[in-house]
Parts: C-alpha cells; structure tokens; sequence
C-alpha cells in the first residue's frame, strides 16, 4: 500500500526567480503567474501535493508587517488542513519576516520553512548577468524542493532552508555574498542538513507541550537607530521627534560614550526602548537600561514590536523579552 503524498501550502511573498536566464519569465509577477511557475518544476508534485497562496509578486511593494500577518493567518487558518507550510519569500528582509512568524505562531505543530531566490527578477547590469551565472543554483528551485522535504518531515517550527542547511529561523545569520547556504545558525539551532535525504538534528529540535497560538501582536511604529559614533546622538533626537512608540538602538561600538549614555537615559523615560549589542560586558556597566546581548538584530526588533504589541509598561516588555518563547535565545536549552 502506497504513502498518500503529503500536503503543503506554499505562500508566495517573493523570491520565486527559478534561474539565472530570463528571471522575468521565471518568477511569479502576478497571480496569474503561479500556475505556470509550477509546472516549470514538476518535481514539485511528485514529492507532494503542493496548494499555493498568492500574496505579493516580485515587482509589487516590499514586504512588510501586514503581509506577514495576513501569510500568518493562511497557516492559522489551515493549520489542521496541511501537513506543513512553505513561505517564499525575498531574501532582504526574510530573516525579520521568519523571526515575526516564530513569535506570531507558538507552538506550532506543524513545520513552517523560508525559502526563497536569491536572483533578483531584474538582474540590470550586464556585470550583474555574468554573476549570477557564475554562482549556479542561486534559485529558487532546488531550495522549493529542499524545502517540501522539510514541510513534510521537518520539525515543528519556524525554520529556514537555503542550500542544504535547516536552521532555526529566530537565531539565524545572513551570510554576506552569494552563497548556496546563504543563512548559517550557532550549533544548537542548526536543525538539520538535506543530501539525499532529510537528516534532523534531533537534539535541537524544540517540542511544543502548549496547545498552538495565533498571536499577531505587533506595534509597527517602532524605529531603529544605529549608534556608531558621538553624532549618532543628533540622529536619536531626530528619530524620537518622530514619536515612534518604540525605539531600538543597534550599538556598531564596543562601548557607550558619556553623551550617548544620558541622552538614551532620558529618552527612555519618555519611549520604550532597548539597546541591542554584541558586546557581552555593557550589559553589566549599564544596568539601569535595557541591553538585549542574547538576540540576533532582526530577532530582537521583531520580538520588541510583539511584545510592544501587547504591552506598554516597560517592566512587562523587560520580562517578556528575557524569556524564551520560540527559542530564539541563543545557548537556550
């Protein structure tokens, strides 16, 4: 007796260029465009069975909080019906789209993997043209049939799958340049590796003992301010004229100056806010702000916002952003 095929819903953000040649006619623009995209890789149905949601094409607007809300509640809304759940999506701002599913889809108990092309649909310059072809496999197809695997025997959570690598979305790291694996993890949130096979990291993989939650708590007005020398204070005055109604600050330097220290001790009795850093030793100099050292940048401002979404008193924000929800706190057991 044959295995029926699993089913998988494939929602398109973007990052559909199947290949180098003619990316144009090898992308979905419109929706219009999704049918014969997928018969251009057949393979795709045969593995499973494939239903897609149409979101945005490639030309149309870059993706921001509201479409990934609206994909978030496809998967909500479906959760019962798929096997598991693809999201393709462009690689520029896929990481902060993954990481605000992690925190939107709790609990998941099916696998929803990011994917995507890294061949923009208008390659431009001729010296453009020449690089892509001299980097092969940069689309999206082997990265889709990659990806079906994961959505059909993958784990239960919020993941990505360029090349060969499944990492966990929320503590996921761009690589720069063209790479087939174009997004690397620390170990524990390498969650597997695709040859012939899907290959699960078992011991990384988190377990979900809560009944699933849609919670797609975001406040959108949050701003972000690079601090990468004695200027960049103008820059934060100017930023906060703007009354966001939160304000993340991504230190570029080993150390905060004098300066820097009072002017973000004074905003922050009038704003939320957060200083993200690498460097583990400010947290202890400066407890009096609240410094997050145990996130990546994009994991940070998405879970900020969601947590902003839901609050506004400061010391519940503080809590909320100190306990692991999706694991997305690095070394997290």
């Amino acid at each position: 007796m044959s295995t029926p095929r699993k089913k998988i819903a494939l929602i398109i953000l973007g990052g559909t260029v199947l290949i180098e040649d003619s990316p144009e006619k090898n992308a979905v623009i419109t929706g219009r465009d999704v049918t014969p995209w997928l018969n251009k890789i057949p393979e795709v149905n045969i593995i499973a069975e494939v239903e897609p949601f149409f979101i945005l094409g490639e030309k149309e607007t870059e993706v921001n909080i509201d479409h990934w809300i609206k994909a978030g509640k496809i998967v909500a809304n479906h959760i019962r019906e798929f096997d598991g759940f693809i999201v393709a999506h462009h690689t520029s701002s896929l990481l902060y789209g993954a990481c605000a599913f992690s925190f939107m889809l709790q609990n998941l108990p099916k696998p929803v993997v990011f994917t995507g092309s890294q061949i923009p649909v208008n390659l431009g310059q001729e010296a453009n043209k020449k690089l892509f072809k001299k980097y092969k496999g940069l689309g999206i197809k082997a990265n889709l049939i990659n990806a079906i695997q994961v959505a059909s025997h993958g784990p239960a959570e919020v993941s990505i799958i360029f090349g060969n690598k499944l990492v966990r979305a929320n503590q996921a790291i761009k690589e720069k340049g063209l790479n087939i694996n174009l997004f690397d993890a620390p170990a524990p949130a390498v969650l597997g590796n695709i040859d012939f096979g899907i290959k699960i990291e078992d011991q990384n993989i988190k377990k979900a003992r809560v009944p699933f939650a849609f919670k797609p708590d975001f406040e959108k007005k949050v701003s972000v301010v690079s601090l990468y020398q004695e200027e960049s204070s103008d820059l934060l005055e100017w930023v906060t004229n703007k009354k966001p109604k939160g304000l993340v600050i991504q230190m570029q330097q080993s150390s905060l100056s004098q300066s820097q220290i009072k002017k973000i001790t004074e905003l922050q009795k009038s704003i939320a806010l957060v200083v993200h850093t690498t460097n583990p030793f400010i947290k202890k100099e400066r407890p009096n702000l609240l410094i997050v050292d145990y996130m990546t940048p994009e994991a940070t401002l998405m879970k900020f916002m969601w947590a902003l979404g839901r609050t506004k008193n400061m010391k519940e924000i503080k809590k909320i952003l100190e306990q692991g929800i999706a694991k997305e706190i690095g070394e997290e057991a």
